[in-house]
């Protein structure tokens, strides 16, 4: 039976994973933070087949935890080669592109300022010559 590792912080999306599952036939360790995870994955390294880890988790967070696996399982010659995925929240990811969404609207806001800026720069510079001819014929 394959054995699986999953860690959220997040009771509700960590029962629901293992759940699902448990109920495909995989064994399932979980665990509530990164330390956790990794701890789990040491005593069982050369079992764990697959760890799904949100990212952002008290502790260690997703990456933390691959990038530390990875550091034992090059050295070891009793790991099995385990393969992560990385998992973030839906409501993490949202603010993410929502957050991106938001500055790319406020460079195109930029954007549209310094050319109206240019602009009037350029109206203000043709006012002055138009001015200083003005002067120069009277």
């Amino acid at each position: 039976m394959e054995k699986i590792i999953v860690a959220d912080d997040e009771l509700k999306i960590r029962k629901l994973v293992c759940g699902f599952l448990e109920k495909s036939g995989y064994e399932v360790l979980e665990a509530e933070d990164g330390d956790e995870a990794y701890r789990l994955f040491c005593e069982n390294k050369s079992d764990i087949n697959l760890l799904i880890l949100d990212i952002m988790m008290p502790g260690l967070n997703g990456w933390e935890v691959c990038r530390k696996i990875r550091e034992i399982s090059s050295k070891s010659r009793n790991c099995s080669k385990t393969e992560a995925a990385i998992l973030c929240s839906l409501d993490y990811c949202a603010d993410r592109i929502r957050s991106q969404r938001k500055v790319k609207s406020l460079e195109g806001k930029i954007a549209q300022t310094e050319a109206a800026m240019d602009e009037l720069i350029a109206e203000n510079e043709a006012l002055k010559e138009e001015l200083e001819a003005l002067k120069n014929n009277h």
